[in-house]
């Protein structure tokens, strides 16, 4: 089925699982970061061009080529994989999946499964294939840092009171070594 949902598009379909077999989701995404310069382009940013056995254009890589690798996938089974399948292309990944919690929250159900695979990463050798492990992806927080409840002069006080900056300072550090 094709859903919109807030500002995300989504495509989702399901082979259900046989007796005793576990589900896959197969994540990916549709959407790409801006062209950019077109002068800069060798080929039509939004057509797939073939050089050699490599595809070249916007997204091919990042993550049309996720979503082709599953739909690859379940073509190899002849549209009947051995284990269940959801198949999850959402289309906001490029601006932060703000969507994404709703979505999960509204659709757990159906979005239900033992393992998750993640086609959004880089193949590093042609012919070799990778598998990654752990993904970072973005964080977006406020930290504040009060050390006092009132200003004290710097000049009287000095190196004894602590400073609200070199406090948070020292927090970053924690996370850098």
């Amino acid at each position: 089925s094709i859903r919109r949902q807030r500002q995300m598009c989504i495509r989702d379909s399901h082979w259900p699982a046989p007796e005793g077999m576990p589900t896959v989701l197969l994540y990916s995404h549709g959407d790409v970061q801006p062209t950019g310069n077109l002068d800069e382009w060798h080929t039509e940013p939004f057509v797939a061009t073939a050089k050699g056995e490599r595809l070249y254009g916007r997204g091919t890589a990042d993550d049309k080529g996720g979503v082709a690798a599953h739909l690859a996938a379940i073509r190899a089974f002849d549209g009947k994989p051995p284990v269940g399948v959801t198949l999850f292309v959402e289309g906001e990944e490029e601006i932060g999946s703000a969507s994404m919690e709703a979505i999960i929250a509204e659709h757990k159900d159906e979005l239900a499964a033992d393992v998750i695979v993640v086609a959004d990463s880089v193949n590093w050798e042609q012919g070799v294939p990778s598998v990654t492990t752990t993904l970072r992806g973005v964080v977006d927080c406020i930290v504040e840092v009060s050390t006092l409840d009132h200003a004290l002069h710097s000049g009287q006080f000095g190196g004894i009171v602590p400073d609200a900056l070199t406090t948070l300072c020292r927090l970053c550090l924690l996370y850098t070594s």
